[in-house]
């Protein structure tokens, strides 16, 4: 599969990039689709499409080996993994996974402040992390999520605020 997508781009150094690309993060990837579809076929599918989306989107990729790409890529697959678990089970109603792979970001290094921003649910997780760690616009965040800029927006907003109000409550304790 990744051949086929590797055909469809035109310049060698393109191609010698996103295979540079694919050879350092499939693993990861790989590791997150499985935790959440723990069917080996579903998570190739969810690395693939990740890696289809990423050249669709590959200016959004800053370079090989930075922290916004593995970022990006992580919840690129992610999402392409929750998508295909959806599908799965769409007449059934489980419970998705609650600890989902994340890498490394900015925010581990804030001790409570990111284990606050851990426990929220996703997306919001995802929100915050996008546009703190990767800089995002809402409009571009919308795009990742599937959602509008002014979701995004309030989104984060109301997270941000709920997120004081627990460091307060943690202060006053």
């Amino acid at each position: 599969m990744f051949f086929i997508l590797l055909s469809e781009i035109e310049s060698f150094p393109e191609k010698l990039d996103f295979t540079l690309l694919y050879a350092t993060y499939k693993p990861m990837m790989y590791s997150i689709a499985m935790s959440i579809l723990h069917n080996r076929e579903d998570a190739e599918d969810a690395v693939i499409e990740a890696f289809e989306s990423a050249y669709i989107h590959e200016r959004k990729i800053a370079g090989i080996h930075d922290q916004k790409t593995k970022s990006f890529l992580a919840i690129i697959v992610k999402n392409k993994a929750l998508d295909i678990y959806r599908k799965n089970q769409r007449n059934e109603t489980v419970e998705l996974p609650a600890d989902l792979a994340a890498p490394p970001d900015k925010l581990s290094g804030y001790g409570e402040l990111a284990e606050l921003i851990a426990d929220l649910e996703q997306p919001d997780r995802d929100i915050i992390k996008l546009r703190i760690d990767n800089e995002l616009k809402y409009k571009e965040i919308g795009e990742m999520l599937k959602m509008s800029p002014d979701a995004v927006r309030m989104r984060y907003k109301r997270c941000l605020q709920k997120l004081a109000d627990e460091i307060r409550g943690l202060s006053n304790e």
